[in-house]
């Protein structure tokens, strides 16, 4: 049943290079946030625009830590990173319970995280520490239901590893970020959509799904019916919105046209994430459409976003580029569904093992993206803490969880 490579190479090699590397970390988007990123992102989309584009693009690819020096951009602590790193140590503290340094980086990981929350908004929140030029700009520590639902999931872990109320309260205090901050940007049909940051209007499936998982884990374990009737009504947008192949799109119909020029996006990462949280969701509140949702979005992803079971797509029918974010998706997105799914065991063993032949370049750190440039692949070697090593980590931590509840329940059976 379990893959001890998992526990004995890949884990172990990660935390060495954490341990070397401290938590400041390069970022795919601190050099989109740099000055001359956010300009070339903010200029009219005209063909000379889209050849400078294209040019930073793979410049920052093949030369990645000699531009952002150029551009003067220093590494920095994500907290959307640290609370992936604070689900992962959390994990591994419930798994081997008589290691104490886990538990140990675990509350030095959160008390970090709560000295560094954005203080003006009520609750608590967490944004990204660069500039983000998106379709408006948003400027770096802008509270974010992405980031602060990530954060929030690492709370809720060490919660559950520690049963310190006060981890609870945090989780209370994000849920509280979540109600009052968010704009409500679409209430029709019995559905709502919560924006993305406090400052947009934006309508995104992921980020709407996130915000409504952790409201209904939350009020599950505080007993909160108001969280569960939010989230309910946020899980009905997504609902409403399905596709008949069962996958949904990245930007909500009605804003589809207006910031993605009509065109339905859709990849592996944002799929894997809007899957875990119809899956949790329809497990914490077991409202049936919830699980034949996750069901039908789950048999449209295995379908389409593999090649032979085994190696992520980042889009259907599209292998490059091969993003070490969607490769992390793919292991975290089955394992999460493992309990449901145990049939799916193998294949995630056998992406694990391309993921380490294909990405890892050494212990423990992991290619950026690998890319064609005029038909040759090239890689970008280049540990992205955020993107890369925090998701890895995250994914192989919840990955070792499930097969160890896996492995007691069959022996219970």
């Amino acid at each position: 049943m379990s893959n001890p490579k998992i526990m004995s190479k890949s884990i172990p090699a990660i935390l060495d290079w954490l341990t070397q590397n401290g938590w400041k970390g390069w970022d795919p988007y601190d050099i989109k946030g740099s000055n001359i990123g956010v300009y070339l992102q903010s200029q009219p989309r005209t063909f000379i625009k889209k050849c400078f584009n294209k040019a930073f693009h793979y410049t920052t690819i093949l030369w990645p830590i000699a531009t952002r020096k150029l551009c003067r951009i220093q590494p920095q602590i994500n907290a959307k990173g640290m609370g992936l790193l604070l689900g992962s140590y959390a994990q591994l503290h419930q798994l081997h319970s008589n290691n104490t340094a886990y538990l140990n980086e675990a509350k030095n990981i959160a008390d970090w995280l709560i000295d560094h929350r954005v203080k003006m908004y009520s609750g608590y929140s967490w944004g990204y520490p660069f500039d983000w030029q998106s379709c408006i700009f948003i400027p770096k520590n802008t509270p974010s239901s992405v980031v602060s639902s990530t954060v929030g999931d690492g709370f809720y872990q060490l919660y559950l590893a520690t049963k310190d109320p006060k981890y609870l309260n945090i989780c209370k205090e994000i849920c509280t970020f979540f109600i009052e901050n968010l704009k409500i940007t679409y209430n029709k049909n019995g559905g709502t959509c919560r924006s993305y940051t406090p400052i947009d209007d934006y309508q995104v499936h992921n980020a709407n799904l996130f915000v409504a998982e952790f409201l209904a884990r939350i009020g599950k374990e505080t007993q909160s019916q108001t969280w569960l009737d939010e989230a309910l009504s946020l899980a009905q947008f997504a609902l409403t919105e399905q596709q008949p192949d069962g996958f949904l799109p990245y930007w909500g119909l009605e804003q589809t046209k207006k910031y993605s020029s009509g065109k339905i996006n859709v990849d592996h990462y944002h799929s894997g994430f809007e899957i875990r949280c119809l899956y949790q969701l329809w497990k914490h509140t077991q409202y049936k459409p919830l699980q034949t949702a996750y069901k039908r979005y789950f048999d449209w992803y295995n379908t389409h976003m593999f090649q032979n079971n085994v190696i992520p797509l980042i889009k259907p029918k599209q292998l490059y580029p091969i993003n070490i974010h969607a490769c992390a998706e793919s292991i975290l997105c089955r394992a999460n569904l493992l309990p449901d799914h145990p049939e799916f065991e193998d294949q995630i063993s056998q992406t694990l093992k391309w993921i380490s032949k294909t990405m890892e370049y050494k212990p423990g750190q992991y290619t950026y993206i690998r890319q064609k440039l005029f038909g040759v692949p090239i890689s970008s070697k280049i540990p992205m803490l955020r993107w890369g090593q925090a998701w890895m980590l995250r994914s192989l931590s919840e990955y070792a969880f499930q097969l160890k509840n896996l492995e007691k329940t069959n022996l219970t059976s």
